[in-house]
């Protein structure tokens, strides 16, 4: 009789295991053939604050579209055939400029646009001021700026590049930021935005490489804001920083210093423990997707032997001074002048050790998804999973097939504040949640154009 029992039990669950391989082999064909993409797509549910005041409110849009000239990275994937054709520009550029449309931003930065890339020239000109930067080298994409031209007027225009020479410890990379000052046309408003569009260096161990290049996008927001300090000036920072929510990095640019002796160069960005196939080292998805700060810690034997290479690359940086010339609208390069100067290094102070920018800076995401899920107690969504101590931040912005991390960000703050005016968020677009990320194999696909998401936020000025 208890065989029996045994071998009903077994028989059960084989048909049990055998439904449901059946039922989700037709629930994705049923899924492919009649979903439709774009209602999917702009489904996204939007938090707003309770306590928004202002109807003159603007939207920022961050989205790393993934260059078609970059798809190739994506090879590896070995998706289907059938799955193939969701990486082909003409059909993934429809889905983008839907998206970009329904959404309407006053605001929209983009990531990854290729050089000769027509599709936002063709679909936003009329609409919008636009303005590209290349990276460099042999690169063949960039960023985009789009700014409203109902909204605001381009008062200036710069960028970065990050190259300067192949043996510079800090300034030997292809990457690029562009930075627009703007200043609104409404009689209401005679506030100075800053915002600077980025995409950081993609590379898990040179977190160095990184903090340089947003200490110097931070620097040249606060050389810009010290023309405007007699107005209220706002910074708005977006892009792909290739750094995750528990990193020195992020740590950086939320604090505006930072003490790097005690921290591990390729462990600064978190991108390294990022990938997807480390989950197997994690009780859950929730688990690795908050891995340890402590991860990117130094151990006493190493840290001795990698303070020489630290303290050169912040010696270097600390010497760099930006020259700006006149804009007018007209896109300038931001140049560098490499003071020659011999600059106090006392390997027993810790200033010698810190890095600092001027700005206390906020994640958009971060601290409004606190705020509404957290200091308003609001009861969690089964499907939110906000572990204790998170950063609140989205639980991921990129979906590959090997990665699953969150490294868009939409950073902002006020520079200088008169009557108490302050740059404040009044709503953000939640991002899928992580069960909807997991039920596709990878981005791009069907639904979703790119290989990450795109941030949405509206602000206000109190």
């Amino acid at each position: 009789m208890q065989n029996n029992t045994i071998f009903v039990k077994k028989t059960e669950t084989r048909e049990t295991i055998c439904q449901d391989i059946i039922s989700s082999i037709i629930d994705k064909a049923f899924s492919y053939l009649n979903d439709e993409p774009l209602s999917k797509l702009l489904s996204r549910n939007q938090l707003v604050s309770p306590f928004s005041k202002s109807k003159n409110t603007f939207r920022v849009m961050s989205y790393n579209i993934l260059a078609d000239s970059l798809h190739h990275q994506h090879e590896e994937d070995k998706r289907p055939p059938y799955e193939t054709k969701y990486f082909d520009w003409r059909y993934r550029a429809p889905l983008l400029v839907s998206e970009i449309q329904a959404y309407n931003p006053d605001i929209l930065s983009l990531q990854e646009v290729d050089a000769d890339n027509k599709t936002f020239h063709e679909n936003f000109q009329d609409k919008y001021h636009i303005y590209y930067v290349k990276r460099t080298q042999d690169k063949h994409d960039g960023c985009m700026t789009l700014v409203k031209k109902s909204r605001y007027e381009v008062l200036e225009a710069h960028y970065l590049e990050y190259f300067h020479d192949v043996n510079d410890p800090v300034l030997n990379k292809d990457n690029v930021c562009l930075i627009l000052v703007l200043q609104s046309l409404s009689a209401h408003d005679n506030s100075i935005l800053i915002v600077a569009n980025t995409h950081l260096l993609f590379n898990h161990n040179r977190g160095e490489i990184k903090i340089s290049q947003i200490y110097l996008a931070l620097k040249a927001c606060s050389d810009l804001a010290s023309k405007y300090k007699k107005k209220d000036v706002n910074i708005i920072y977006t892009g792909d920083f290739n750094s995750t929510p528990q990193s020195a990095i992020y740590e950086f640019i939320k604090r505006g210093e930072f003490d790097f002796r005690e921290v591990r160069g390729q462990y600064l960005s978190g991108q390294k423990l990022g990938a997807f196939v480390n989950t197997k080292w994690f009780r859950s998805i929730q688990d690795f997707l908050i891995a340890g700060v402590n991860k990117y810690r130094y151990n006493d034997r190493s840290k001795e032997e990698r303070l020489e290479p630290l303290r050169v690359w912040l010696t270097h940086l600390k010497k760099i001074n930006l020259i700006f010339r006149e804009s007018h609208a007209d896109l300038q390069k931001i140049e560098f002048d490499f003071q020659d100067m011999n600059l106090e290094f006392n390997p027993y102070q810790n200033e010698s050790w810190m890095l600092w920018n001027d700005f206390y800076m906020m994640s958009a995401y971060g601290n409004f998804q606190k705020f509404y899920y957290g200091l308003q107690h609001k009861k969690y969504k089964p499907e939110v999973h906000y572990p204790n101590y998170s950063t609140f931040e989205p639980l991921y912005t990129h979906r590959t097939a090997e990665t699953l991390l969150t490294v868009d960000y939409i950073w902002y703050c006020s520079r200088y504040s008169h009557k108490g005016r302050k740059l404040k968020l009044s709503a953000v677009y939640e991002l899928p949640h992580l069960d909807q990320g997991l039920k596709v194999h990878v981005f791009p696909n069907k639904t979703y154009p790119s290989d990450h998401l795109s941030l949405i936020a509206d602000f206000e000025m109190d």
